[in-house]
């Protein structure tokens, strides 16, 4: 059975679960070999990825580029070497350039045999750097969002999931939330993070994410919501929050940026908005229809089922990986 190897900066990292592990069994039944390999700051630990690497058929490198040794390293004791990223990770977290980033991901991606994008922004900016490129977008184990969970009735609850690196986002989406508050008495805010928020206008519920709540908490409130800006790095994301909000059954309100004007079809599984002003008529026209966000809370049900699943996931990566081992 031929073996492939992750290489990944922690097993909670999101990269790590949705880019890698949640593939694993997929891989198996598809007569591979998976295994992964936490790379740290440490000799050792760089000497166990060299040593793991020589015994995989194909590694892949998630989103991290490596210094130039150990990715001289990597490239000789490796027979077939992918790097794999799901952010714009060549640009700084405000979008602005940053020149000896982007120089690491090209020399890093230019030894590689192939390169693994989760969006076509991310896929056209590897483009004249790379040998090769498979689209592979981010996907969901749907069936783990779908719970039979009581909604408040007392209550219109918005949701937000996210770590504390896309917090500016919510926050700048703050002051139209508390303006559709004002209009909306029973209006709460849901955070699932790291972090919460606090609001004179807007009762804020803060929740502690993890791996074993998400799908319960996401699935009793009632709108998702996914706010960002329009910047060089907002448009390497691959809409996992939408995915995730979909797969709950929720409509979903969304910034028009990057593939969330893909994942969320305006009208159907959700609403796109772009201004505050868009933002406060969203929140103030779904919250007021329950059978208009149970509509579109199915719509998008099965529209991540059907274009988001593991299994459409797998199929792309096996053809690619099959096509690997034959160059």
């Amino acid at each position: 059975m031929p073996k492939i190897l992750f290489l990944h900066k922690g097993q909670h990292a999101a990269s790590t679960r949705y880019r890698a592990l949640h593939y694993f069994d997929c891989l198996r039944q598809a007569g591979w070999t998976p295994e992964e390999c936490k790379v740290a700051k440490s000799l050792t630990s760089y000497l166990f990825a060299l040593n793991q690497a020589r015994n995989a058929d194909i590694v892949i490198i998630l989103r991290k580029p490596f210094k130039p040794f150990f990715r001289w390293l990597l490239r000789r004791v490796s027979k077939h070497l992918v790097f794999d990223h799901d952010d714009a990770i060549y640009v700084r977290d405000d979008g602005s350039a940053h020149p000896k980033i982007l120089s690491q991901y090209q020399k890093m991606i230019s030894l590689c045999d192939a390169v693994w994008a989760g969006n076509d922004e991310l896929m056209k900016t590897a483009e004249p750097y790379a040998k090769h490129q498979c689209l592979i977008q981010t996907t969901l184990e749907c069936e783990k969002y779908i719970l039979d969970e009581q909604k408040p009735k007392d209550s219109v609850d918005l949701v937000w999931i996210g770590g504390s690196s896309s917090r500016p986002w919510l926050e700048n989406i703050m002051p139209a939330l508390e303006q559709a508050a004002k209009a909306i008495p029973n209006l709460r805010l849901k955070i699932i993070a790291d972090f919460t928020l606090h609001s004179q206008n807007l009762q804020v519920i803060p929740v502690q994410w993890s791996e074993e709540n998400e799908g319960r908490e996401l699935a009793n409130a009632h709108i998702g919501i996914a706010p960002l800006p329009d910047t060089a790095f907002t448009r390497g994301k691959c809409g996992l929050k939408s995915l995730q909000y979909m797969a709950a059954g929720l409509p979903v309100i969304a910034s028009p940026v990057s593939v969330q004007t893909e994942i969320v079809q305006d009208g159907i599984t959700g609403i796109l908005a772009d201004t505050d002003q868009d933002w406060q008529e969203a929140i103030t026209f779904l919250a007021g229809n329950p059978q208009l966000q149970n509509k579109m809370g199915e719509a998008g049900r099965l529209h991540c089922r059907h274009g988001y699943s593991i299994q459409s996931g797998c199929k792309k990566m096996l053809q690619d990986l099959d096509y690997l081992l034959k160059i």
